[in-house]
């Protein structure tokens, strides 16, 4: 089957993780670097541009690839490697960051950044987000926003939905407006919803649906099967592993070795066990006991298979 799309996790590293600490969690109070105690690894580089040849030699080539998803990609020590690998081929490179000392970051892919966009999380435009990520964040996220605009820099934004913020989606949704770029608004597994707080910002998406913001798959009924959207995404991640969902990357199962296999091995032995998942899940998802009545698609894995926790 085609890809659209690869996520490739470069690295779990995450400057914020390590520079700040809140007693028993660290960095971001969303992380799942919180949840997930992974040791800190970065994908071998000779096996990602192994993974790029064996790409080059598919009949259907993936020719999207979004670096990131845990940890910072920006902080992978081969990332100007990484970058000038993809950009070379004309690939669509989207770059998931946060503006935590971003123009420092920025460096190494400098000269590369017109070939490429960018991704930021933004929580909140107030002191909420520096609570939600770290001290000065703020100021640096918008700081990298006027770099890339003034410099004709593609980047949107990302904001992880959660009771802190739920009802301050219209003034994130101004920023991205000022800038015109996109916004996209996701479920934050940390500090979950009320079932009154989830219909409160699933109301302000619908509302502003048309008018610069995206729906994403969180926010839809459960009924809505995510693994069935997962068809033409693969996420690949610091360890070597393809998978189906970043939720179950996390897992020492579900996953396929691409230092022993090949992309397109990988790529229909992943489907393979996809649907195997699939079947399991839609099983046990008709006995389901809804923890809230607005549990999100993603909240049935995260707490039978990911993390083990209520969401």
């Amino acid at each position: 089957m085609s890809i659209e799309v690869a996520v490739v996790e470069l690295t779990n590293r995450c400057k914020i993780y390590e520079d700040f600490s809140r007693g028993n969690a660290r960095g971001c109070l969303n992380c799942p670097l919180n949840k997930f105690h992974r040791e800190f690894q970065e994908l071998d580089y000779e096996l990602f541009r192994k993974i790029l040849k064996e790409n080059d030699e598919m009949q259907n080539p993936i020719k999207v690839w979004e670096l990131g998803w845990n940890g910072d990609p920006m902080l992978y020590s081969k990332i100007r490697d990484a970058v000038e690998e993809l950009t070379s081929r004309k690939f669509v490179v989207n770059i998931v960051t946060n503006g935590y000392k971003f123009m420092e970051k920025i460096k190494p892919i400098k000269e590369f950044t017109k070939n490429v966009s960018f991704a930021f999380f933004l929580d909140s435009v107030d002191n909420d987000n520096d609570f939600l990520m770290a001290p000065g964040v703020l100021d640096d996220t918008f700081d990298a926003f006027e770099f890339l605009k003034s410099n004709g820099i593609r980047f949107s934004i990302l904001t992880r939905v959660n009771a802190h913020n739920y009802n301050k989606l219209e003034s994130i949704l101004n920023i991205a407006r000022k800038y015109g770029v996109p916004f996209v608004p996701f479920e934050s597994f940390g500090h979950s919803m009320t079932d009154y707080q989830k219909r409160f910002a699933t109301e302000t998406i619908d509302r502003f649906r048309n008018n610069g913001i995206h729906k994403t798959i969180t926010f839809e009924n459960p009924s809505g099967n995510c693994t069935y959207l997962r068809n033409l995404r693969i996420f690949i991640n610091s360890h070597g592993y393809l998978s189906f969902c970043h939720f179950i990357s996390f897992l020492d199962t579900e996953l396929v070795d691409l230092r022993t296999h090949t992309l397109e091995e990988s790529i229909k032995m992943n489907e393979k066990i996809r649907n195997e998942f699939v079947s399991r899940k839609m099983g046990k998802l008709s006995a389901w006991v809804k923890p809230r009545i607005t549990a999100s698609p993603c909240s049935f894995c995260y707490k039978t298979f990911g993390g083990k926790e209520p969401w």
